[in-house]
């Protein structure tokens, strides 16, 4: 296994470890995030057929028994020629190629990654917390100048509520966050996320501003009668989107010629900007476990390009065509793979 990066202007003795910007283009990829969920769950060593299993029963929400050969193995081929390799070449996980196996590393153990996965309706943590500064410093503020409808509290009144609001919040977004870090649950963060999400009536923003009323509400009422790795204390969080579909637009098409008893397969993959701003996109197109192509596009908003393939094949041969998309642009980040089997003739 390659060596892990190490901190620039280390000694020999420093303690190893890994940048950020190779924390987040790990993470930037849905499938490198899912394998390293599974991963960290084990103590031991797992294999390759059954990793590309459960990640392919993610991807597709179903259950592993439901997953079909030709399901695995897409998954299978991407994570054997780029995903693991590339992970473990930054010393998060360890791939023998020869036993077809992957275990976590003593670096990836001590690396807490946090999957916050926000909707249009909601608002990230820190957001949040700006909010309720501004409220209890108003609070504080009102009290101080007695005005209308804050005369009857006294300063320790206001530090009661702001106390507790901070108090409880505090509680609330580390509970939050153990269910948000990768490894911790039986299903990846983001994808219970989507489920609950998916309920009839859910509205997680109005459930949290309900709350805020509620504990503002008990510290008017009652006045002074009272009521968060690199290493093991690093934390790294990912912002990432319910339904990137909804943002990336993406549609592949096929075609079969066969001419003079050869036969040629083209996949054509069209992406399309759904950001309110220019999207940067990095393609990398794998065929049957082979890089044959990467690119990077720019997208205004609107926009769409195609990236296309040939390859050569056999008639009933099968061919599997592999999509890996990584965007960037202001303020935001998507990812995307999409696997495909092409059968020829």
């Amino acid at each position: 296994m390659s060596p892990p990066a190490t901190q620039t202007g280390g000694s020999p003795a420093d303690e190893e470890e890994i940048s950020d910007a190779d924390v987040f283009e790990i993470l930037s990829n849905r499938r490198r995030r899912f394998a390293l969920h599974a991963i960290k769950r084990r103590e031991e060593p797992v294999e390759l057929s059954e990793l590309s299993e459960q990640i392919a029963a993610w991807e597709m929400d179903t259950e592993q028994e439901q997953i079909s050969y030709e399901d695995r193995r897409g998954v299978y081929v991407t994570l054997k020629t780029t995903h693991l390799p590339m992970m473990d070449e930054r010393g998060v996980v360890e791939f023998e190629q020869q036993t077809k196996t992957v275990q976590s590393t003593e670096l990836l153990s001590e690396l807490d990654v946090y999957i916050q996965a926000l909707r249009e309706d909601e608002i990230p943590w820190s957001t949040y917390y700006i909010g309720l500064a501004v409220i209890c410093f108003s609070l504080v503020l009102a009290v101080a100048a007695d005005a209308p409808g804050a005369a009857a509290l006294e300063p320790i009144d206001a530090g009661v509520v702001t106390v507790v609001a901070f108090g409880v919040s505090s509680l609330v977004h580390h509970l939050v966050n153990r269910r948000n870090r990768l490894g911790s649950t039986e299903k990846p963060p983001e994808l219970r996320r989507q489920k609950r999400a998916e309920r009839p009536g859910y509205r997680p923003a109005r459930a949290l501003s309900v709350a805020l009323a509620v504990i503002a509400a008990a510290g008017l009422i009652f006045g002074s009668g009272g009521f968060t790795a690199m290493s093991a204390d690093r934390g790294i969080n990912v912002d990432v989107t319910d339904d990137e579909d909804a943002y990336l637009g993406y549609e592949l098409t096929t075609e079969t010629t066969t001419a003079n008893n050869s036969s040629t397969v083209t996949a054509e993959a069209t992406y399309r900007n759904g950001f309110g701003g220019e999207l940067t996109l990095d393609v990398t197109v794998v065929v049957d476990g082979d890089e044959v192509r990467s690119e990077t596009i720019t997208l205004d908003p609107g926009a769409e390009e195609s990236i296309s393939v040939t390859r050569s094949c056999s008639s009933g041969e099968t061919i599997v065509f592999a999509f890996e998309a990584a965007g960037r642009g202001p303020g935001v980040s998507v990812s995307m793979d999409r696997t495909h089997s092409v059968s020829c003739g």
